[in-house]
């Protein structure tokens, strides 16, 4: 069954994506804060703000989570539960060890030395799906959760007592305060910061090779039930401003406050005209993305009216990179994008994966 445009529901969001998607090609912003840059000007960099600031690197100390809150340490954690993939993978990345996790998924991109370890490490239920009580019964000293998702497994755990720390990775400037944070906290700084270093070192490279033209991107997200678009303050959003790329959704209204997607309309996709239609998913496997876009296209001809469809400039993102935060392979994420887009400069993407 296609996707319908849901008009009846979103009359409203989808005029102002049609209006964001007019004033993309007219070269305005369409949101209250900054657009998205023109081929001649520098990728977007950080305000400076550290999204997750620490009061020093010497114990006792205070971090300050995505979430707002205020997180003392006297000492170093010797006990810590890390309740999603993707901090898993960074954590033991710079040297950290795991008294219990959630189950690593083959969508977590793991550093060979550290996989077995961290697949040894006993779980505590799925990302989506956490046993409390099987968390408190390792006593542990400190638990980190994964953004506003798991806001819930973070309230209950304090309930208890438990020492918690939210952290979020959609951009590198997060990405980077959850290595400084976590260096800090393992007593691996200076591992920490070799890989912050390498990272920003990935990014600059691609970025420094982008051609000089305007290219937009609708970024679809597929899950098992429907597709929506993502919006800057995603993934794939992020990578897409570093890039240069005009995402057509940017500045529409999300699903909802702390949404990173807004609801799909063809009828504003025809109307943009995007260069490329990037995917990504939330389904069980990369193929299963390809699977059920085929599928999409195949029964709604609409999309027969959007060149970049028509013309095979569809890519699809693996979750690896764009599900979740690559962590170590960032740069590697900001190179398959570019790829897609630019593949005379970077050659074939899958090199990247």
């Amino acid at each position: 069954m296609p996707i319908t445009s849901r008009r009846h529901r979103r009359a409203g969001r989808t005029l102002a994506l049609v209006l964001c998607a007019a004033m993309s090609v007219l070269g305005a912003s369409c949101s209250s804060g900054q657009g998205a840059p023109s081929p001649s000007e520098p990728p977007p960099t950080s305000t400076g703000a550290d999204p997750m600031p620490m009061t020093g690197t010497e114990f006792p100390l205070s971090i300050t989570d995505v979430s707002g809150r205020s997180v003392d340490f006297e000492s170093a954690p010797q006990r810590v539960c890390i309740l999603a993939g993707t901090a898993m993978n960074i954590w033991y990345d710079v040297g950290g060890t795991a008294v219990c996790s959630v189950q690593i998924t083959d969508n977590v991109k793991t550093v060979p030395e550290n996989d077995a370890a961290m697949r040894a490490v006993p779980t505590v239920g799925a990302t989506s799906n956490v046993d409390i009580e099987a968390v408190s019964s390792y006593e542990p000293d400190l638990v980190i959760v994964m953004g506003s998702a798991q806001d819930t497994v973070l309230s209950r755990l304090r309930e208890l007592g438990i020492r918690g720390l939210q952290v979020r990775a959609r951009s590198q400037a997060e990405l980077d305060s959850i290595y400084r944070a976590f260096g800090v906290l393992t007593g691996h700084q200076d591992t920490a910061a070799e890989r912050i270093d390498r990272i920003s070192e990935q990014v600059d490279e691609v970025v420094g090779r982008l051609p000089d033209e305007s290219t937009s991107v609708v970024i679809v997200y597929v899950t098992a039930a429907s597709l929506a678009v993502k919006l800057d303050d995603s993934i794939a959003g992020q990578i897409a401003r570093t890039l240069r790329l005009t995402n057509i959704a940017s500045g529409s209204t999300p699903d909802n406050p702390d949404s990173e997607t807004t609801p799909l309309d063809i009828e504003a996709i025809v109307a943009a005209q995007p260069d490329h239609v990037l995917v990504t998913s939330m389904v069980d496997t990369d193929a299963d993305a390809r699977a059920r876009m085929a599928e999409e296209f195949a029964s709604n001809q609409a999309w027969q009216a959007v060149d970049a469809v028509r013309e095979g400039r569809v890519s699809y993102l693996p979750q690896e990179y764009f599900l979740l935060n690559g962590g170590p392979y960032y740069g590697d994420a900001v190179a398959y994008l570019a790829a897609c887009v630019h593949p005379d400069v970077y050659g074939d993407a899958e090199q990247y994966a």
